[in-house]
């Protein structure tokens, strides 16, 4: 049972570092950039493929909870992803 359980650890451990690498290197090639503006307010974006980016803003930024849009190109093209409409 112990030999199942190290087994599986250490293939959870190996598919968690793929991954984390693959992000990154994804990120190296999109050119994606992360930026802090404010507290509660990050910015992720991508420049190299094409001008969209996610929006965060959330507390203590906003205290009307945590919301997250989809912006390309200019502000006024921007999608809500988070909360959803209703």
């Amino acid at each position: 049972m112990t030999r199942m359980l190290r087994h599986a650890i250490s293939n959870a451990s190996a598919i968690a570092a793929g991954l984390l690498l693959g992000l990154a290197l994804w990120g190296l090639v999109l050119g994606v950039q992360v930026r802090r503006h404010e507290p509660g307010l990050w910015t992720v974006r991508s420049e190299r493929l094409m001008a969209c980016g996610l929006d965060y803003n959330g507390p203590p930024f906003d205290s009307g909870g945590a919301k997250v849009w989809l912006t390309c190109g200019a502000e006024d093209r921007s999608w809500r992803l988070w909360p959803p409409d209703r």
